[in-house]
């Protein structure tokens, strides 16, 4: 196929790890969530107690 038409196969032609090796905002994403994660959770709690 010399370009994908269909959206599933432009889905499947992405190149999916190039991405997450090189850019920064995939490596990071993680870290970030796992981060804020307590921050959010007592946030939360907070807003629970009330």
């Amino acid at each position: 196929m010399k370009f994908p038409y269909t959206y599933s196969a432009k889905i499947a032609q992405f190149p999916y790890k190039f991405y997450r090796e090189n850019n920064w905002i995939y490596k990071y994403y993680v870290y970030g969530i796992i981060t804020s994660l307590p921050v959010f959770i007592y946030i939360h709690n907070l807003g629970r107690n009330i």
